[in-house]
């Protein structure tokens, strides 16, 4: 069972020292899309979560070509947790940030992968800051929700 952090991250400020550009016109609780993947691998780290965050995927043109770093609609995070034998492809959305038609697929595609022959659990979510204590849940179980 794993331990609970000592402290659970807070959301980082909106406007003025340690903000990341963000004004005071926005709703309370409202983050941006980066200030919400901060909050998330910062527990996950917590909780023993390796993650990665695929680089900006903007396309953009070399040598007369369209290239884009990363195929468009891929998610957000992946968290690996070896000892849980989980890994989760999560795509952030701020409060309310619709996913692409692309990232719907890529979800579904990755949901379909799980299975229950022994093999790492494969989770695929879309998270909002309106969500916290549903991740904060998922991140802290060794199992993902219904499989335990």
């Amino acid at each position: 069972m794993p331990c609970m952090p000592t402290t659970i991250p807070p959301p980082r400020p909106t406007s003025g020292p340690g903000s990341r550009g963000g004004t005071s016109r926005r709703l309370p609780g409202d983050m941006t899309e980066a200030e919400w993947q901060s909050r998330v691998t910062d527990t996950a780290q917590q909780f023993g979560w390796l993650w990665f965050h695929p680089p900006k995927n903007l396309p953009y043109v070399k040598g007369g070509r369209r290239v884009q770093p990363v195929v468009a609609g891929f998610p957000d995070l992946v968290l690996v947790h070896e000892r849980w034998r989980r890994v989760i492809f999560a795509e952030l959305k701020d409060r309310i940030g619709k996913p692409t038609e692309k990232q719907v697929r890529w979800l579904r595609a990755l949901a379909a992968c799980d299975g229950d022959d022994g093999a790492a659990r494969v989770e695929a979510y879309l998270w909002k800051p309106q969500d916290w204590p549903e991740v904060l849940g998922i991140l802290s179980r060794t199992a993902p929700p219904g499989a335990e």
